[in-house]
């Protein structure tokens, strides 16, 4: 039998619609960070990887903003992509 966490599963009857909301909330973060990539030039699947592997190293918001779309050509973007492990 598949073991789903408690906050994953749908909310109960008894007041949990927050857990929708934030849900939501988190994917829309998710999707404008994918289009938002997508307009400046990068594909989606590489930044998104280069962000998620680098931004647990930031210390600064200077370092963090320095991984936003708008910051990073698709130039810087892709020798990193490529420095990865093939899967």
């Amino acid at each position: 039998k598949l073991h789903v966490p408690r906050k994953l599963r749908a909310p109960s009857k008894k007041g949990n619609g927050n857990v929708l909301m934030l849900r939501a909330e988190a994917s829309g973060r998710i999707f404008s960070l994918i289009e938002t990539a997508r307009v400046n030039g990068h594909n989606p699947q590489q930044y998104l990887s280069v962000l998620l592997s680098e931004l647990p190293n930031c210390s600064s918001v200077e370092q963090i903003e320095a991984l936003l779309p708008w910051n990073l050509t698709k130039e810087e973007v892709e020798p990193r992509y490529a420095s990865f492990p093939s899967p």
